[in-house]
């Protein structure tokens, strides 16, 4: 199987540490990777350039992916978005549901720009269909997880959460943590793309999620935490 991961990551991402998901991804399948010039804050004042930015992204990644399947029609498509970049690939999945085959959202925004709880439309549910998977640090500032664990309850599709403990709004474990634990910060990004992929697997291969007992279905999770590691936590929502 062969899938093609496009997601676009917010400019906090340093060069050296987005080369080493990048090549975590590359074992799950063949990467393209998007990035702009300018990526505005989550929270900007002004709302129409914001907004004009976000249909700019969408239209040119719409564009890419509609290219792409025509030319390799039986290539699955994963859309890995970060922070901002995660609302925009759930949007883009909207907008092409029948291309897009699964969505990763890292640290996905649960407020608006104008600070009210983000929920998802009764459109947006009944339009929803493919597998999502969640996976937030639990120090996040703007991917609060009882909000993530309320937009799950609300889809049908099959979903999965994983927190990462101790994590900030980009996965990074801090300092105190790290010695504490003795465990360097490329390890906490290698065990999150494991379960990332064991996640993929599981949807397309049917292996069965090597942390549960239970296969996901429709919304469905394991209810024990998920201990990956005798030092550090990566948890399963429910």
């Amino acid at each position: 199987m062969e899938e093609d991961i496009k997601g676009g990551v917010d400019t906090f991402m340093y060069s050296e540490r987005l080369h080493n998901f990048c090549r975590n991804f590359s074992k799950l399948g063949r990467i393209i990777f998007y990035r702009t010039e300018y990526i505005p804050s989550q929270h900007s004042s002004d709302i129409n350039s914001l907004q004009h930015w976000i249909d700019y992204i969408s239209y040119n990644l719409n564009t890419k992916i509609n290219n792409m399947r025509s030319r390799h029609p039986s290539t699955s498509v994963i859309v890995v978005g970060w922070s901002v970049s995660a609302s925009i690939a759930y949007k883009l999945y909207l907008f092409n549901p029948k291309n897009i085959q699964c969505l990763i959202l890292i640290n996905f925004p649960t407020q608006t720009n104008t600070n009210e709880i983000k929920k998802f439309t009764q459109s947006q549910i009944n339009n929803t269909h493919c597998p999502i998977l969640f996976v937030t640090g639990s120090e996040s500032s703007i991917s609060k997880t009882e909000d993530i664990e309320r937009l799950r309850n609300s889809l049908q599709c099959p979903t999965g959460f994983i927190r990462a403990k101790h994590c900030d709004d980009v996965l990074n474990l801090p300092p105190k943590y790290k010695l504490m634990m003795n465990i360097p910060q490329d390890i906490v990004d290698m065990k999150i793309t494991e379960k990332i992929s064991n996640f993929i697997r599981h949807h397309y291969c049917g292996d069965r999620i090597e942390s549960t007992n239970a296969e996901l279905s429709q919304n469905e999770d394991s209810d024990s935490d998920d201990t990956i590691f005798s030092t550090i936590l990566l948890e399963n929502g429910r």
